[in-house]
């Protein structure tokens, strides 16, 4: 990384959770946006943590496992402006609830995710993305997640005396703006989930809820006590 200074430097670290504002620009400079190196900051010590590891993890993933870099913390802001859009919801999500636990890639995100809202608003009823955002989010999906929804799009329609046809990719976003509100709830439970199973009725939901909350805790109980891949 290049050396900086001015408004082209980092907040200060800290190893105590507290708030450092950009510093101001010299004459004639831009400053740069260090809103997220603020936040990572401003976090508790394991929240920081588990934006490191994701960080790390995550480029370990792509990677096929040929490197395993651990960023300087300076070099937050560098990272995460560089990151893909999986990687940014991931770490937005971490640093906004305070997530004191690393994610590895985009389905493990969306499953800690998932669980995460679920526990926090029991009650609040659900609301489904429309189709437009659907799309978009099934697009970024992992592929896994997106046959599950294929899968789940026609394994409602066979179960209900249709053809079992799954959509085209491209044809996902009008398949789903026509389905019916109780199949509109288990694609948007697939992709919301980051689940690779599809599921044909409410009942396999639950079922599936109960396998990976428990499969959750014990991995968040080991992620929280060892390093990554350790």
């Amino acid at each position: 990384m290049s050396s900086r200074a001015d408004s082209t430097s980092p907040p200060p670290y800290s190893f105590e959770p507290s708030s450092f504002p950009p510093p101001p620009p010299r004459a004639g400079d831009v400053a740069r946006n260090w809103s997220f190196q603020a936040k990572f900051e401003a976090a508790k010590e394991p929240v920081r943590q588990a934006i490191l590891d994701t960080i790390t993890a995550w480029t370990f993933s792509e990677t096929s496992g040929e490197s395993w870099d651990f960023i300087p913390r300076q070099d937050v802001q560098d990272a995460y402006d560089a990151a893909a859009v999986d990687l940014r919801k991931a770490l937005d999500f971490i640093i906004e609830n305070k997530y004191a636990v690393y994610l590895r890639d985009d389905m493990d995100r969306r499953r800690h995710e998932y669980f995460h809202r679920m526990d926090g608003q029991e009650s609040s009823p659900r609301v489904l993305p429309s189709p437009q955002a659907f799309a978009d989010d099934f697009d970024t999906a992992h592929v896994e997640v997106q046959i599950a929804v294929l899968r789940t799009f026609a394994l409602w329609k066979s179960s209900r005396g249709g053809k079992h046809v799954r959509p085209l990719h491209e044809h996902v976003r009008g398949e789903y703006e026509r389905a019916p509100i109780e199949l509109k709830t288990l694609l948007e439970w697939v992709l919301a989930s980051g689940s690779v199973n599809p599921v044909r009725h409410s009942r396999d939901v639950r079922n599936f809820e109960k396998l990976e909350k428990s499969h959750l805790q014990r991995s968040i109980m080991i992620r929280t006590s060892v390093q990554p891949f350790l």
